[in-house]
């Protein structure tokens, strides 16, 4: 945090009343201005402030003294005190600085070019009697240029090229501006805005600098005036208008935003002009933010308090990000940091068509505090965080850890808007990430319900050399002849999006071969589209569906996979077979070599197991729920002989089984491993849960005498044979 402040404590600037002796090249000024000013030629004022104090002069037990202006070239540091002292100095940011324990009157010295800022903090409750400050004005390789308000006015590019420029904002307020950006009069943008900046640093046509040329650094200040907006539709009024140079990283700290901001208006200088990125540390919102001409935002330690938009109380948004508010092209807002922020709020920090001209996007939410109100509405409208399938244009990372919901919905934090079949839609190659990089599942409410949603990972995103749209009235076969034969015959992979309806390849007699190729089906949700594995299906290994023989890989997602009630239905020796967010209807029994269940859900009528381990060697389930009224899910059986150990990783899964043995009284255990031609079992179960009574009664896994193997849950081995 540079230039000290705290997110909980009002910033109280020292003056006469401190009592303390400010001397060397420091020295007071009007008891009036309650600042300090620099007795050298720079003409800038430094102003000191206390977070703590008690009676003027003491301070309080982790209270701190800091320079809210930075000063350049910081030589020493003496302080006459009773009590106990610690000095942290730093040059950029404090998390790079140095700290030293004060000696009561001995001199510190300090290195002009490594240190901007100081900070003296109380260990204890401390008397300071007088601070002695010198130092040379030099700053460090001429990279730190600070400047007043005022000034900021007449500063050109070059003065501002490769520099921090730092300004103070003080007390300020929206103001009538007018501005006619390309220089016809029917295009004025004639409104109240603040300003910051001018046509010196950036206009209409300007040249485009590199990213890394320029940074503005807005500290300690009020912004007052704004309009009381209702969305981001309508911001009239409410506009920070910053003429700055395009690919600038602008930063405000310890700043009040009064009323509504919007921060869109880079329209209006260079085309389509945008921001490197937009930061916002240790802020205060009294009214709603939107719009933000970035590619990267960044909001950390900031408190936004209860926004109730006047103008529509539905619309009370404490922020409403967009995606392509500034230049729409691939660098558009595709990167969102949000964190250690507290939001007392009513209506959630909304998020939408966020990735719209990206390949990939990030969000990254920790550790904030959401204290919601329902303001006596009925609506489902008050979680944390709203997310909107408008941010599934393309696949995203999201890292999720340590927010926290008190009020409002409960205690979910996300609201989804645009759930399909109770889970909120993602491309492929979405990642859903803790702090670690651990994958995870968030389980939040669709919006405006009592329905819960689901957010997971999706499979990594497979790229392929053609994409074929089936019709309402098509089928997989032509997808796939048109895939693969005429001008196709030589490309080797396919995505075909299947609409509703029922769809197979099995039975066709004139399909061409799949050895070695991708296939990638995508459907239209669990509820629309189906693929019959299970179509003229026999009870024997011949009745199975032998279309994907030999396929390099073969991804199933958002549909139902029906496979049936009989004995050997699968999909025969594929290398690689992917189901992700599919309902797997049905017992199979062949999978491919290496098979991956993701975020599926698994339905048992009328069969016996859920599913046969019976052919492959390497299964993955994620993030999967099983149901079994029979309480029998895995069976871990063989009649073939594996050359190699069979892997079963099972991860964040939920296996919901039978209440009483009347209901199933054929019940087992989730992995019912059996013997059988002495295969090799190694599963490993991690962060799964069991529901049922006498699911629970049995347990995770139950080993035939005399099979060989190991399982592990949660890191315990908890049974092994050799």
């Amino acid at each position: 945090m540079r230039g000290g402040g705290s997110k909980n404590s009002p910033l109280e600037t020292l003056g006469e009343n401190a009592n303390l002796e400010i001397s060397g090249d420091l020295i007071s000024s009007s008891t009036t201005e309650k600042i300090f000013e620099v007795s050298t030629n720079l003409g800038n004022k430094i102003r000191l402030a206390h977070s703590s104090t008690s009676n003027g002069k003491v301070l309080k037990e982790h209270g701190y003294i800091y320079n809210v202006d930075a000063i350049t070239g910081l030589k020493s540091i003496t302080v006459a005190f009773e009590g106990e002292l610690k000095l942290t100095t730093w040059y950029d940011d404090i998390l790079n600085g140095q700290s030293v324990n004060l000696i009561n009157n001995e001199t510190s010295k300090l290195s002009g070019s490594d240190c901007a800022w100081f900070r003296i903090e109380a260990l204890k409750e401390t008397k300071i009697d007088s601070i002695k400050i010198e130092y040379t004005c030099d700053a460090k390789d001429g990279s730190f240029a600070y400047t007043s308000f005022d000034d900021l006015g007449n500063l050109d590019r070059e003065g501002a090229k490769n520099k921090n420029v730092t300004v103070s904002l003080g007390e300020r307020n929206f103001e009538q501006f007018e501005y006619a950006y390309d220089g016809v009069e029917a295009n004025k943008y004639n409104q109240k805005a603040f300003v910051l900046g001018n046509t010196k640093l950036n206009k209409y046509n300007a040249s485009v600098p590199n990213v890394g040329e320029y940074k503005f650094t807005f500290l300690n200040g009020i912004i007052k005036g704004g309009a009381d907006v209702k969305n981001p539709d309508n911001t009239n009024n409410s506009h920070v208008f910053m003429l700055l140079p395009n690919h600038s990283d602008v930063v405000f700290e310890n700043v009040i935003f009064d009323s509504t901001v919007s921060f869109h208006n880079e329209f209006y200088t260079n085309t389509w002009a945008y921001l490197n990125s937009l930061t916002f540390k240790n802020c205060t919102f009294n009214g709603g933010i939107f719009d933000f001409p970035a590619k990267e935002l960044t909001i950390t330690d900031c408190t936004f308090n209860k926004y109730i938009n006047d103008n529509g109380q539905n619309d009370s948004n404490p922020i409403w990000v967009r995606s392509g508010a500034g230049q729409k092209g691939e660098v558009s807002l595709n990167k969102v940091t949000f964190t250690n922020n507290t939001v007392n709020a009513y209506r959630p920090v909304k998020f939408e068509r966020l990735g719209i001209n990206n390949n990939h996007f990030e969000l990254t939410f920790l550790d904030n505090t959401f204290n919601m109100s329902t303001f006596n509405d009925t609506d489902l409208k008050n979680y944390g965080i709203y997310l909107d399938s408008g941010v599934t244009y393309h696949s995203f990372t999201l890292i999720d850890d340590g927010n926290v919901i008190n009020g409002g919905n409960g205690d979910k934090v996300y609201a989804f808007n645009g759930v399909v079949d109770g889970n909120f839609p993602t491309k492929m190659g979405t990642k859903i990430l803790d702090r670690n990089g651990n994958e995870k599942v968030i389980v939040g409410g669709k919006w405006k319900s009592i329905e819960e949603a689901k957010l997971c990972s999706s499979i990594d995103e497979v790229a392929t050399d053609t994409n074929i749209n089936v019709s309402s009235s098509g089928t997989a076969i032509d997808a796939i002849k048109s895939s693969f034969t005429g001008d196709n015959a030589t490309k080797q992979s396919t995505t075909i999006s299947l609409p509703s309806g029922n769809f197979s390849l099995k039975d066709e007699t004139d399909r061409p071969s799949l050895k070695d190729k991708t296939v990638v089906f995508i459907g239209s949700g669990v509820n629309s589209t189906t693929y019959l594995a299970n179509k003229s299906a026999t009870g024997t290994e011949k009745g199975s569906d032998y279309s994907f023989d030999g396929a390099k890989l073969v991804v199933f997602k958002d549909m139902k996979i029906s496979l049936g009630t009989a004995n050997y239905n699968g999909f025969v020796r594929p290398q690689n077979l992917v189901f992700d967010n599919c309902l797997i209807e049905g017992m199979g029994h062949y999978w491919g070599d290496k098979t991956t269940f993701n975020n599926c859900k698994f339905s048992l009528s009328g069969a016996d197991y859920n599913i046969y381990l019976y052919s492959g060697v390497d299964f993955t389930f994620k993030n999967c729920e099983f149901n079994s009224p029979t309480n029998r899910f895995m069976n871990a059986y063989r009649e073939e002989t594996s050359t190699e150990p069979i892997k079963v990783n099972i991860t964040n899964c939920k296996f919901i089984g039978a209440e009483d043995t009347a209901s199933a009284p054929n019940a087992k255990p989730v992995v019912n491993i059996k013997k059988y031609i002495n295969p090799i079992w190694q599963i490993t179960i991690k962060n799964s849960s069991l529901e049922g009574a006498l699911n629970k009664e049995k347990g995770f896994y139950q080993a035939e005498e005399g099979s060989k193997g190991f399982v592990s849950i949660d890191g315990n081995v908890v049974w092994e044979a050799e």
